[in-house]
C-alpha cells in the first residue's frame, strides 16, 4: 500500500485538521502491522492504540525513530530524531490471540510555546523499522527466536536544533534516551485482554 506521507507531513494546519492526521497516522501503522504481523497466523494479533500499560502482566518494548512535527496553533513544523514509541504485548495462548497497544510520545512547540504536546506523525518506513523490531521481540519472548536483530538506525536528517528535553513528553514521563529511565511498580489483578474498538485483526490469508 502507499500512503500520501509526505503530502500529510508538510501540510499546514489551514490544510489539514488534527483528525486528517489521526486518520493517515491510523492507516499508516495499522497497514505496516498487518503486513509484518501476518507470517505469526494461525495466531491472531490486534493493535491499538493506548495511553496507559494495559496491565503488569504486558511484556514492554520501546523503540525510537525520526519523526516530523507541526504544531497545531502558530504552523510551525520541525523534525526529531527522538520519536519515541512503547508497546505492550501480551499472547493469550489457549485463544490463539496476541494483543499489542502502543503510545506515540509528543513534543512541544519551541516557537509558541503554549504547553500542548504536539502529536508525531511517523514516516512509514520508521513504522515499518519499530514494529520488525516489535515483530522480533515478540519471536524472541513466545516463538523461539535465538537474539533476533533490531535496527536503530533511522531515516536520514539533520534537525537544525538539539533536543530540548524540557519540551518532550517522552523525557517528562522518563521514556527517552536523553534521561535516565524510572519506573513506578504498577500493582493490580491483571485481567484477559479483550479487543478494543478499532483494533486491527490480521485474517488468515490462504495460498
Amino acid at each position: 500500500m502507499e500512503y500520501p506521507i509526505e503530502t500529510v507531513l508538510h501540510q499546514t494546519p489551514g490544510q489539514a485538521s488534527p483528525m486528517f492526521y489521526a486518520e493517515r497516522m491510523d492507516e499508516i501503522w495499522n497497514g505496516e502491522f498487518a503486513k509484518v504481523f501476518q507470517p505469526y497466523l494461525p495466531h491472531i494479533w490486534f493493535l491499538c492504540s493506548t495511553e496507559v500499560c494495559p496491565s503488569p502482566r504486558w511484556r514492554r518494548f520501546k523503540d525510537s525513530a525520526k519523526v516530523r512535527f507541526c504544531c497545531q496553533t502558530c504552523g510551525h513544523g520541525w523534525t526529531s530524531m527522538k520519536g519515541r514509541v512503547v508497546f505492550w504485548y501480551f499472547l493469550h495462548i489457549p485463544y490463539c490471540e496476541g494483543f499489542v497497544q502502543f503510545k506515540l510520545y509528543g513534543q512541544q512547540c519551541q516557537r509558541c510555546n503554549n504547553g500542548m504536546f504536539e502529536p508525531a506523525m511517523w514516516y512509514p518506513e520508521e513504522v515499518n523499522k519499530v514494529l520488525c523490531n516489535l515483530y522480533n521481540r515478540i519471536g524472541q519472548t513466545y516463538y523461539g527466536f535465538v537474539k533476533p536483530p533490531i535496527r536503530y538506525d533511522r531515516r536520514a536528517g539533520k534537525p537544525r536544533t538539539q533536543h530540548n528535553a524540557t519540551l518532550c513528553q517522552a523525557c517528562r514521563d522518563g521514556e527517552c534516551d536523553s534521561r535516565p529511565r524510572t519506573t513506578t511498580p504498577t500493582t493490580g489483578a491483571a485481567v484477559t485482554p479483550t479487543p478494543p474498538p478499532g483494533a486491527t485483526k490480521l485474517q488468515a490469508v490462504r495460498v
